[in-house]
């Protein structure tokens, strides 16, 4: 089972990377004939740049940066040449809960992201580059579930 997931996951990852850096340049290339016989290189992006990990999920944002949410080894934000990692850090209330990155779910009007990781919802507050985690009060009745989150509308 393990090696299923892992596998699909890798396809996932080779289709998001080949719809973004190969579909966007074939449509410039279509419009422009004398572009379509020019030779279309790929870079392998692996355990070299950074990832290292089973990937969970993937998310563009609107800035154009790729989100990459691990099984165990937190997430990744790649801007086209290099990679920068999120992870928990013991006693940061400004990091993540936990490595383990479930869903990254949507991209609010303030440009924040919002992430599943460590069963905790979080808030990317891309002004800060820092998180902000919603965990849930048993003592107050408006606190977020302690339930598992499936979506966020």
């Amino acid at each position: 089972m393990f090696a299923q997931i892992t596998n699909i996951n890798f396809v996932r990852l080779i289709i998001s990377i080949i719809g973004i850096f190969y579909f966007f340049p074939l449509n410039a290339r279509e419009s422009n004939p004398a572009l379509m016989h020019e030779k279309v290189e790929f870079e392998h992006i692996g355990e070299s740049q950074g990832v290292k990990k089973v990937i969970l999920c993937i998310y563009l944002d609107s800035k154009g940066f790729i989100w990459f949410g691990t099984a165990i080894d937190g997430l990744y934000k790649y801007n086209g040449y290099e990679f920068e990692q999120y992870q928990h850090i013991y006693d940061d209330s400004t990091s993540l809960m936990g490595n383990e990155i479930m869903e990254i779910f949507h991209e609010d009007s303030s440009g924040d992201i919002w992430i599943f990781a460590g069963r905790q919802l979080h808030r990317y507050n891309r002004s800060y580059n820092s998180f902000t985690q919603f965990l849930h009060n048993p003592d107050d009745p408006n606190s977020i579930t302690d339930g598992i989150i499936s979506s966020i509308c």
